[in-house]
């Protein structure tokens, strides 16, 4: 009877989806939750892509790993129509990896499941071989300083995106996010990334943004199974320096979760702040910007240039002046 119990108990373990060892996310977006072997997804059926793509990246220590083969491929577990591998065919867009090809090497089951069509997205080439793919790069860093981190990964899909590709309109997102988590029973830190989708030199820490900012744009509650003092605490500031410090991980050293982590920039004040990611509070901070304007501005972004601002409605050149002694745009 034991030896049943135990039988039956381990077929129930490995029938468990991967997805319920993951911190996923919560929203009330409509979509389909699917549940691959190595990450799971909300898939937008309007936009043809996913909101969030989430899994945990284990730094693989014996440095095996499989061969990348670029088989693109619809997601054989999305019901009816999806988007296809020509839907991108001389669109001048990339098919960009959410969940990177290299983050799934361990085994053939895990790459070829990074190149189901679910998780691509619509990337701007000089975006996702550059700064995109330093990004990608860069976690692998982390995961190989700190063994185990999760991450969740995607577009940030408004409803006023216009620009389609493909048979099945596959939508073009101006944005992509990364927010990745760190958690031990003593360290726990948080970071979060808005990048716009295309080529760029600067700096990752450029698009630093507080996890409560991007739960604002995104409409996702991230990592809500942390206790909710932890999450409060973690999520409204930027923890930069616990990842791109001169003591993060990247050299080799832990980050941690004390009360002393660093915080965020202030919102207000004499540092100017980038209107492409900056947070409602931010805007409306601005002499000049109420509620209704910021809320254009945001619906709006990203903006090329300061003098784009012009262009939503409630903005003259007097508040433009305005806004230019206290942000910019890049």
């Amino acid at each position: 009877m034991r030896l049943l119990i135990t039988i039956a108990l381990s077929l129930f373990m490995s029938c468990l989806s991967f997805g319920q060892s993951l911190f996923i996310p919560k929203e009330t977006k409509k979509g389909e939750r699917i549940d691959h072997k190595y990450y799971s997804i909300k898939y937008s059926k309007k936009h043809h892509q996913s909101f969030w793509v989430a899994y945990k990246l284990v730094h693989n220590k014996d440095g095996k790993h499989v061969k990348r083969k670029d088989q693109f491929k619809a997601d054989p577990l999305i019901k009816g129509t999806s988007a296809q591998p020509s839907d991108y065919a001389r669109s001048g867009y990339d098919r960009g990896h959410l969940a990177p090809a290299a983050d799934m090497n361990f085994n053939s089951v895990a790459m070829a499941e990074s190149f189901y069509m679910s998780n691509m997205s619509p990337q701007a080439p000089t975006f996702n071989r550059g700064i995109w793919k330093k990004l990608e790069e860069q976690v692998r860093d982390w995961s190989e300083g700190l063994g185990t981190i999760y991450i969740v990964t995607g577009p940030i899909l408004p409803d006023t995106l216009s620009k389609k590709i493909g048979a099945h309109k596959v939508s073009v997102p101006w944005q992509y996010y990364k927010t990745i988590l760190y958690k031990s029973p003593k360290k726990t830190s948080i970071i979060s990334l808005i990048l716009p989708n295309k080529g760029s030199k600067r700096p990752l820490q450029d698009y630093v943004v507080t996890t409560d900012y991007l739960e604002q744009l995104t409409g996702i509650d991230f990592f809500s199974e942390l206790s909710d003092p932890v999450e409060r605490k973690l999520e409204k500031t930027t923890n930069v320096e616990d990842w791109f410090g001169s003591s993060s991980m990247s050299n080799k050293s832990s980050v941690y979760y004390t009360t002393s982590t660093v915080k965020a920039k202030k919102e207000s004040g004499d540092s100017k702040f980038n209107i492409n990611t900056a947070s409602h509070k931010q805007l409306t901070s601005i002499d000049g910007i109420g509620t209704a304007t910021a809320n254009k501005i945001i619906s709006k972004r990203p903006f090329r240039s300061i003098n784009d601002l012009l262009k939503v409605k409630g903005i003259g050149p007097a508040t433009l002046s305005k806004i230019k002694r206290k942000a910019f745009v890049k």
